[in-house]
């Protein structure tokens, strides 16, 4: 029933809010899953086109151990060479793990750092897009029951429409909680497929 709640909740920014804020089939709907993930996420941009500002709300469930909703905010600029990107930003983190019976409340600030590489704007010109980002939070950043947190995702999405991909990703997430007498070390890996919706 959580997991329903809040994929609905994201549905109705992504329709309803996003839209008012952004430009044109600036936003993206996203939903990846596997045997026992299943995340939402929607991106919208808002500033300047020649210099804007991403802004995507996402939740994660992977069976029992983790329930994670982040926000994040990321600036990107074109290096090297046309259809890569680079960009940095924050991340921030909230929710609950639980290990062996024990519940550890879940809050971090994540610095974050994101790579894009676009093969439709090469000289190879195909409907490719490989992408990286990295979100790192030490001590100083984790609160409540997390001691430090961290979270990598590569992907690959095949553009099969203007309007729309295909992703294939693989995801790690790493932590370390405390609580009371109770310190677990925990990390994920997992592969997951998806879609991408850009209005």
């Amino acid at each position: 029933m959580e997991k329903i709640k809040t994929v609905l909740y994201i549905f109705f920014v992504v329709i309803i809010i996003f839209p008012s804020l952004s430009y044109a089939k600036s936003n993206i709907f996203e939903i990846n899953i596997n045997t026992s993930d299943i995340e939402i996420k929607a991106q919208t941009t808002i500033g300047h086109l020649s210099n804007p500002l991403y802004i995507e709300a996402g939740a994660l469930f992977i069976d029992d151990e983790y329930k994670i909703v982040d926000i994040s905010t990321t600036i990107k600029e074109q290096v090297i060479t046309p259809g890569m990107q680079m960009g940095l930003g924050f991340n921030f983190f909230g929710g609950r793990t639980k290990f062996h019976s024990v519940h550890y409340d879940l809050l971090a600030i994540g610095l974050s750092f994101f790579g894009e590489y676009d093969l439709r704007e090469t000289t190879i010109d195909i409907p490719v897009t490989i992408k990286l980002d990295a979100s790192i939070s030490p001590n100083p950043l984790s609160l409540l029951d997390t001691e430090r947190f961290s979270m990598f995702n590569f992907s690959i999405n095949t553009h099969i429409l203007d309007d729309g991909a295909v992703v294939v990703g693989c995801r790690h997430i790493e932590g370390k909680y405390e609580k009371s007498s109770f310190e677990e070390k925990d990390s994920d890996d997992s592969i997951y497929f998806g879609i991408q919706l850009y209005f």
